[in-house]
């Protein structure tokens, strides 16, 4: 019964936080929408931003969730980035997900600590996979990296810097990136120059 109302709580920030924003949403509404007292909620969640917190990690956690497979060590680097920039471009242009960065973006002026939720505290799960893999890569010897962390960053500022950025700013009004194949294509080789030592791990 506890997780059961615990969801309810959940389900209903989620389509105020979304529709109304952080700032705009009350726990009174909240607990409107999930037919619960206040007092309930305060029971399940300490404050409004522990429910924002969960929310987010929530949305985060369910991506790498059940039996995907994002990489094969019988591929080769290349497919494998080409196999994770799929999954990642199917993450990113989920409506929820390009809502909730619109949220972040909006409410980041008055509440900078609600990205600093996402930016700082948690490393995303699909950011968590790209670091583990590109370590596993570094210790066969078959990538250069001083900083693994950086270099993920790097190549997920590739990937979003293209098209998902200026559509997020409204400077395109393109709903997903044109001739995807061919740009994912191109950050891999821009990825792969910069910190590949054997150019026969590529094919």
């Amino acid at each position: 019964m506890r997780i059961k109302k615990n969801q309810t709580i959940l389900e209903a920030a989620t389509l105020l936080f979304l529709k109304n924003g952080f700032s705009a949403t009350s726990m009174d509404e909240i607990a409107e929408v999930a037919n619960v007292s206040k007092r309930t909620i305060y029971q399940h969640f300490q404050d409004k931003q522990c429910l924002f917190q969960v929310m987010l990690a929530k949305h985060w956690e369910q991506i790498l969730s059940g039996d995907m497979e994002i990489f094969n060590e019988k591929k080769s680097i290349a497919e494998n980035l080409k196999n994770f920039s799929k999954e990642f471009f199917k993450f990113l242009y989920q409506p929820e997900t390009i809502n909730l960065f619109r949220l972040l973006i909006s409410e980041s002026h008055r509440h900078s600590h609600l990205t600093d939720l996402v930016l700082i505290n948690e490393t995303p799960p699909f950011k968590k996979e790209l670091i583990k893999f590109l370590k596993s890569c570094q210790e066969q010897g078959l990538l250069k990296m001083s900083d693994v962390d950086r270099a993920a960053s790097f190549f997920l500022g590739l990937l979003k810097e293209y098209h998902f950025w200026p559509m997020m700013l409204g400077f395109t009004k393109t709903p997903h990136p044109p001739n995807q194949n061919q740009f994912q294509d191109e950050a891999i080789q821009i990825f792969l120059k910069a910190y590949i030592i054997s150019a026969s791990v590529t094919t």
